[in-house]
């Protein structure tokens, strides 16, 4: 069976303010993946546009809803704000997975200095081999869904030793990679 490939770029609402370690960098953002309701894709590679060249660590984290069942979005809502969610949420949020972007260099993560393009004042950073199954919510309401037919969603949260300051709330542009089987 041949694959289709396909990407799509997801350009998050971040914090201006300084985000510390362990706290919250952009919430929840729709992510297309360019499926129907409860089918899966596999995400393959991100490439990660950083604008301002703040090189800290990030983790993203996908659920394939934004909302609990009374229709309130919960869980990593406050911009700057410490990771913090109840047992219940994350598990109303069915969480997909994380994936660890090491921006830093360092290597522990999934990067090397062969994936990091240096633009002195900006950078891109691609990580592949990734390979995440990724299924949407079979949500089929249209009346406050607890997802948006065919899509994830991505929080961002900063996994660096050093704060993230930002000047522009769109400074990240992130680039999925997926693969569909045909």
């Amino acid at each position: 069976m041949a694959s289709k490939f396909f990407s799509t770029r997801v350009v998050p609402v971040c914090s201006t303010s300084a985000v510390a370690n362990n706290s919250v960098l952009f919430v929840s953002s729709e992510v297309p993946t360019g499926v129907r309701n409860g089918q899966s894709v596999m995400l393959k590679s991100i490439t990660v546009i950083d604008a301002e060249d703040e090189l800290e660590n990030i983790e993203l984290l996908f659920f394939r809803k934004r909302r609990n069942a009374a229709g309130t979005e919960v869980g990593l809502t406050t911009l700057s704000g410490a990771v913090d969610i109840t047992a219940a949420n994350l598990v109303s949020l069915e969480p997909i997975g994380s994936v660890m972007l090491d921006l830093d260099g360092t290597g522990a993560n999934g990067f090397t200095a062969t994936e990091k393009m240096d633009l002195i004042n900006a950078g891109v950073h691609t990580r592949t081999d990734i390979n995440l199954i990724m299924t949407s919510h079979p949500s089929e309401s249209n009346d406050e869904p607890l997802a948006e037919e065919g899509c994830i969603y991505m929080a961002g949260v900063n996994r660096g030793s050093g704060s993230i300051g930002l000047t522009s709330a769109s400074a990240y542009t992130f680039v999925l990679g997926f693969e569909l089987s045909a």
